[in-house]
C-alpha cells in the first residue's frame, strides 16, 4: 500500500468521522431549536393567559356595571361609566386578538384554534346585548347570563393551553393559574348579580337564589385553588386574602341577604372591584412567577444542549481539518473544470493562449462570432483578428496592463473571417500558477454591434433633426459654446447665420406637408453643400436654419469679408429653383449674420443677434442677408416695446383719427381722408410708419381697422347734421390682412347701420398689394360691398405693379397718384408725362382722381392746367383733429 493510497484512506476516514459527527450535531441542532421554539410556544401561552384574563377582568366589569345600569333603571351616571368600560374592554380584546395571531405561528392542536374560534364568534354578538342593556330590553339576569357564558368560552381556553406546556410542573402551575383566573370571575359574577340587587334595593324573582348560588361558587372556586396550589402560592395567596376587604365583602353579602341594601350599587361595585383587582393583581405575580421560572428552566435546558453541540462542532471541525486541507486542491481542481465548462459553453466568445500568445481552445461562440473555426487558429495569435482601426500605443496599454496587473478590458474593434469590421467588449485575464507566474491568457469577449447601433440611434435623436438629419438646437448650442471656447483662446472670430426661407409656408400650406418636408431637406442639402465638411449647418424647427462657421481669422475686417462672401454663397444657393415631385418651386431665404469674437456673449444672445439681423434682411425685402449691429439691436427692442405697450392702446383710449381734407378743382372741400395718430402717454406721438407694420405683422391690424371704422362712421354722423359737410365722403385705409379677415363685410355693416350713414360716403382705400393674393376672393368681397354703395380708391397708383388689368378687374371708384409723382413733375417732364396719362386713362375709364402731397403752389398750377382731379396735401391742409379741423372751416367760413 502507498502513500498515496493511504492519504486516500484517511481523507476518507476523516470525512465519514466528520460527516456523522456533523449529523450527530445536525440532530442535536434540531433539537436545540426544537427546545427553543418549546419554550417560546409556552411564554406565548403565558402571554395568552394573561391577555384572556385582562379581557375577562374587563368584561367581568362591564358585566357588573350593565347589571347595575338595568337594576337602576338607566341612571345616567351608571351609563357614563358604562360606556367608558365598554371602551376599555374592546382595547383589550383587541390585545387578546394580537396574542391570538402570534399563537398562530405554533403547531397547537386543533381542539385549542377550533375552541378560539368559537369564543370569537360569541363575542361578536356582544353589539346586540350592549344595546339590548342600553335600551334597558333585556333583564338582569339574561345579562349577566350572556356575559357569563362569553367569559366561560375565553376561560375555557386556560385549560387547554395548560396542555402545551413543555413539562408537568409548568403544566400544573398554568392549571393552577386558570383557577385563580376563575375565581376573579365568580367573584366578578357575584358583584355584577349583588350591584343589580342594591340597585333595584330588592330582589327580582329568582334573583336571591342566583345571588346565594354564585357566592357559593366563588367560594369553592376560592377553596379549589387552594387545595391545588403549591406551598408559595398558597403563602401569597393568604397574604393576599387576610386583607379586611376580603372579610368585608362576606359580611355585605349577609347584610344583602337579610334585605339591608343602605350600601348602594356604586360602593358595593367598586368594594367588589377593588377586591378583584386584588385577585387580579395576585394572578399577574403568579405569571409572573411562572414566567421566571420559565427563564431559568429554558436556560438550564438550552445550555445543555449548547454545551454538547459546541462540543460536536469542535470534534467535527479538528476530525475534519486535515480532511479538507488534503481534498482542498482536488475541489479547487473539480470548480475550475466546472466554471471552464460553462465559459466555454456560454454565448460569449473564449480564447485561451499559452505564455507566447499562440491560440490553444476556443469556444463555438468564438467560431460563432469571428468567423474561423478552432482548426483555422490553432497556433496562431489574436493578431490574426486585427482591425487596423486600434493604432500600436493602444496594444502596447493593453499588455502592460495585463503583465502589471493582470487583467484588461474594454473595447476592441476586430475583423471578422469575411473582412467585416466589428466593436466587441473585450476582457483579458492572465492565469497564474502556485509561484505567481503567467502560464496562460484567457480573453472572454462579445460582439456590441447592436449595442452601438443603438447608443448611435438615441444619440442622433437627442441631436438630429429627424426630418433632415442636420443638427438640431441642441447639438447647435454645444458647439456655439464650444467655438466661444476656442474663439477666446486662439483670438479668433467667427459667425452664424440665421435663415429662415422666404414663402416657404405658402408652399406648405398649398401644396401639403410631404411637399413642404422635401423642400426643407432639399433645402439642408443646399446649404450643406455650400458650406465646408467642418461647418455646422442646423435646422431649429420649421423653415429655420442656422449655420455656424468657425476660424475666420484674427482680423474683424477680414472676418466680416469672407462672412460677406459666405452670406452670398448661401442666398445663391437658394435662389435656383426647387424641383419637388415635379413641379418647380421658388423658394428664397433672409439671413441675418452675426460675427462672434466676444466671449462674454451667451449662446442665446449670439442666436437673437442672428434673428434680429434676419427680420432686417426680411424688412428689406427678403432673399438677401444682413450683418447684425448695436442699432439694428436698438431697433428690434425698440419694435419690441411698441408691440408690448401696442396691445393697451385701444383699452386706454390712446388713438386719435387725424383728418386731411380733399379739394376738387374748384378748391371746394370734398371730403377728406381718416389717419390714425397714437398718443402715448410717456413717448408723446408714435409716428403710424412705427406702429402699423407691427401691427400688420402680428394681426392687431384688424382690431385697429375695427375701431377706425366705428369712429369713421361716427365722424360720418356727425358732419351729416352740417350743411356744408353733410354731402363729403371720407377714406379710410384698409389694410389687406383686414380686408381678407371673415369679419370684415360685417363690421362695415354693422357701423353704417348703427350710425345711420350712407356706405357710399364711406370711401375704403386699398393699395396694390392686396390684389396679387386671391384675386377670385378679393373680387367676391369687393362686389358684395359695393352692392350696399361702398365706393373704392387704388392707392398710391403707380409705385407698385400697376397692372392696368387691375382697374378693369376690381370695381375701382377712385385712384390716387402717388406723391412721388407729384413732387418731380415741375423738373422732371417724364414724371409730369406720366401724371397726364394717368388722369388720361382715368378719365376714359370713368373714375375719379386724388392727386396725393401736393405741397407746392407750382404743383397745383401744373395740375389745374390739366383739369378735372381732386387735390390732398399739405398746400392745402395738414392732418389735423377734429377740433382743429372744425375751427379752421368756422376761420375759412367767416372769411367767405
Amino acid at each position: 500500500m502507498n502513500k498515496f493510497h493511504i492519504r486516500i484512506g484517511l481523507i476518507l476516514l476523516g470525512v465519514v468521522i466528520g460527516i456523522w459527527n456533523f449529523y450527530i450535531l445536525g440532530i442535536e441542532w434540531v433539537a436545540y431549536h426544537e427546545t427553543k421554539r418549546s419554550y417560546s410556544q409556552t411564554r406565548a401561552l403565558i402571554q395568552f393567559s394573561q391577555s384572556v384574563g385582562d379581557f375577562v377582568h374587563e368584561s367581568q366589569k362591564e358585566r357588573g356595571l350593565s347589571a347595575a345600569y338595568l337594576g337602576s333603571n338607566g341612571d345616567i351616571q351608571f351609563k357614563s361609566s358604562l360606556e367608558k368600560q365598554r371602551l376599555i374592554s374592546d382595547k383589550k380584546f383587541l390585545a387578546l386578538l394580537q396574542r391570538v395571531r402570534t399563537l398562530s405561528r405554533y403547531s397547537l392542536p386543533e381542539k385549542f384554534h377550533q375552541s378560539i374560534k368559537t369564543s370569537i364568534d360569541k363575542q361578536r354578538h356582544l353589539g346586540d346585548i350592549r344595546e339590548q342593556v342600553i335600551n334597558l330590553t333585556i333583564s338582569a339576569s339574561e345579562e349577566i347570563d350572556f356575559y357569563t357564558e362569553l367569559n366561560a368560552n375565553f376561560l375555557g381556553l386556560l385549560p387547554l393551553s395548560a396542555k402545551s406546556a413543555p413539562t408537568r410542573e409548568i403544566a400544573l402551575r398554568l392549571y393552577d393559574n386558570t383557577l385563580l383566573v376563575e375565581c376573579t370571575e365568580k367573584a366578578a359574577i357575584e358583584r355584577g348579580t349583588l350591584a343589580n340587587v342594591f340597585a333595584a334595593k330588592r330582589f327580582d324573582p329568582g334573583m336571591y337564589e342566583k345571588a346565594i348560588s354564585v357566592h357559593a361558587i366563588h367560594q369553592s372556586c376560592k377553596q379549589s385553588f387552594f387545595d391545588k396550589a403549591s406551598n408559595n402560592e398558597r403563602m401569597l395567596y393568604n397574604a393576599f386574602f387576610s386583607h379586611k376587604l376580603f372579610q368585608d365583602s362576606h359580611r355585605i353579602y349577609e347584610q344583602a341577604l337579610s334585605g339591608n341594601f343602605s350600601m348602594g350599587a356604586t360602593k358595593w361595585f367598586n368594594h367588589m372591584t377593588v377586591n378583584i383587582d386584588h385577585l387580579k393583581t395576585l394572578h399577574e405575580k403568579f405569571d409572573q412567577l411562572l414566567e421566571e421560572d420559565l427563564s431559568q428552566l429554558e436556560k438550564k435546558t438550552l445550555l445543555k444542549h449548547e454545551i454538547f453541540l459546541v462540543g460536536s462542532f469542535t470534534y467535527g471541525f479538528f476530525m475534519l481539518l486535515g480532511a479538507i486541507y488534503l481534498v482542498q486542491q482536488m475541489f479547487a481542481m473539480i470548480n475550475t473544470l466546472r466554471i471552464s465548462s460553462v465559459v466555454f459553453d456560454s454565448n460569449e466568445g473564449v480564447l485561451v493562449a499559452d505564455i507566447n500568445g499562440k491560440i490553444i481552445r476556443v469556444n463555438p461562440a468564438f467560431e460563432a462570432i469571428s468567423g474561423y473555426s478552432e482548426s483555422e487558429v490553432l497556433g496562431l495569435t489574436p493578431a490574426l483578428l486585427k482591425s487596423g482601426l486600434n493604432n500600436n500605443q493602444f496594444y502596447k496599454d493593453m499588455w502592460s496592463s495585463l503583465i502589471n496587473k493582470g487583467f484588461w478590458n474594454g473595447e476592441i474593434y476586430n475583423r471578422r473571417k469575411n473582412g467585416e469590421i466589428y466593436p466587441e467588449y473585450l476582457s483579458i485575464s492572465a492565469v497564474r500558477d502556485e509561484y505567481r507566474k503567467i502560464t496562460h491568457y484567457v480573453g472572454i469577449f462579445s460582439d456590441i454591434t447592436a449595442k452601438k447601433e443603438n447608443e448611435e440611434r438615441i444619440y442622433r435623436l437627442a441631436f438630429y433633426d429627424p426630418l433632415t438629419q442636420l443638427p438640431n438646437r441642441r447639438l447647435l448650442l454645444e458647439r456655439l459654446e464650444h467655438a466661444l471656447l476656442k474663439n477666446e483662446r486662439n483670438q479668433t472670430y467667427s459667425m452664424v447665420a440665421f435663415i429662415d426661407l422666404d414663402n416657404f409656408k405658402i408652399v406648405n400650406d398649398t401644396k401639403g406637408h410631404l411637399v413642404g418636408d422635401d423642400l426643407l431637406k432639399e433645402a439642408g442639402n443646399r446649404l450643406l453643400e455650400a458650406t465646408r465638411a467642418e461647418d455646422t449647418v442646423a435646422r431649429l424647427g420649421g423653415d429655420e436654419f442656422v449655420i455656424l462657421i468657425e476660424d475666420l481669422g484674427s482680423s474683424r475686417d477680414h472676418a466680416f469679408k469672407i462672412a460677406s462672401d459666405i452670406g452670398s454663397k448661401i442666398s445663391l444657393s437658394l435662389q435656383k429653383p426647387f424641383e419637388i415631385h415635379e413641379e418647380l418651386f421658388f423658394i428664397t431665404g433672409s439671413i441675418g449674420i452675426a460675427i462672434l469674437h466676444d466671449y462674454k456673449q451667451t449662446v442665446n444672445e449670439i442666436l437673437a443677434q442672428a434673428d434680429t439681423a434676419m427680420y432686417s434682411a426680411k424688412e428689406s425685402g427678403k432673399n438677401t442677408f444682413r450683418f447684425f449691429d448695436s442699432a439694428l439691436q436698438q431697433k428690434m427692442l425698440k419694435k419690441l416695446e411698441c408691440e408690448k405697450v401696442l396691445f393697451n392702446a385701444l383699452e386706454e383710449n390712446q388713438f386719435q383719427l387725424f383728418y386731411q381734407l380733399q379739394y376738387n378743382h374748384q378748391n371746394e372741400v370734398s371730403g377728406a381722408e381718416a389717419l390714425i395718430r397714437w398718443f402715448h402717454p410717456e413717448r408723446g406721438i408714435i409716428s403710424p410708419t412705427e406702429f402699423i407694420p407691427i401691427a400688420e405683422e402680428n394681426g392687431f391690424i384688424t382690431e385697429i381697422g375695427k375701431w377706425i371704422i366705428a369712429e369713421a362712421c361716427r365722424t360720418l354722423q356727425e358732419w351729416s347734421h352740417d350743411s356744408h359737410q353733410k354731402n363729403w365722403t371720407l377714406s379710410i385705409n384698409i389694410s389687406p390682412k383686414q380686408f381678407l379677415d371673415e369679419s370684415f363685410t360685417t363690421v362695415l355693416l354693422e357701423n353704417v347701420n348703427t350710425y345711420a350713414v350712407s356706405p357710399s360716403r364711406l370711401r375704403l382705400e386699398v393699395t396694390e398689394s392686396l390684389l396679387i393674393n386671391d384675386i377670385e376672393k378679393i373680387q367676391h368681397i369687393m362686389y358684395r360691398l359695393k352692392s350696399h354703395g361702398f365706393t373704392f380708391s387704388l392707392d398710391d397708383f403707380g409705385t407698385g405693379y400697376s397692372s392696368l388689368s387691375y382697374l378693369n378687374s376690381f370695381p375701382f371708384d377712385e385712384l390716387k397718384i402717388d406723391q412721388s409723382f407729384i413732387r418731380n413733375m415741375k423738373n422732371d417732364p417724364h414724371a409730369s408725362a406720366l401724371v397726364r396719362a394717368i388722369i388720361t386713362m382715368a378719365e376714359v375709364l370713368g373714375l375719379e382722381i386724388v392727386a396725393e402731397g401736393v405741397e407746392l403752389s407750382e404743383q397745383h398750377t401744373i395740375l389745374q392746367s390739366i383739369g378735372g382731379i381732386h387735390y390732398q396735401g399739405y398746400l392745402f391742409s395738414k392732418p389735423l383733429s377734429k377740433d382743429d379741423m372744425h375751427a379752421m372751416l368756422l376761420n375759412n367760413h367767416s372769411d367767405l
